[in-house]
């Protein structure tokens, strides 16, 4: 998925017109059919993409902070790669 301006770096934590912070919500994996909806999304919440390629960055990043704001997490089919462990099969959400 091409990265545009609606979607915020880790780091930032935008605020709504009434002046609280929107929430995070985080995609892991592409997107096909669905991209204007989730652009869409950015009116009520901060649009963060995992772009790393193992679960080991993607730990990292939840390690360090950078996921503190996501409130729900997207994962595509393709994700499994990162989302999955392959030696037990089961994906991390679930352990």
């Amino acid at each position: 998925m091409s990265t545009s301006a609606s979607v915020q770096s880790a780091t930032t934590s935008p605020t709504s017109s009434a002046g609280s912070t929107k929430p995070a919500v985080l995609l892991i994996g592409a997107i096909t059919h669905v991209k204007k909806e989730w652009e869409e999304c950015s009116s009520f919440a901060v649009l963060k993409t995992f772009t790393g390629t193992t679960r080991k960055e993607f730990f990292e990043r939840c390690e360090d902070g950078s996921y503190n704001d996501v409130v729900a997490i997207y994962r595509s089919n393709e994700s499994t790669s990162v989302s999955t462990d392959t030696k037990s099969g089961r994906n991390h959400a679930r352990s």
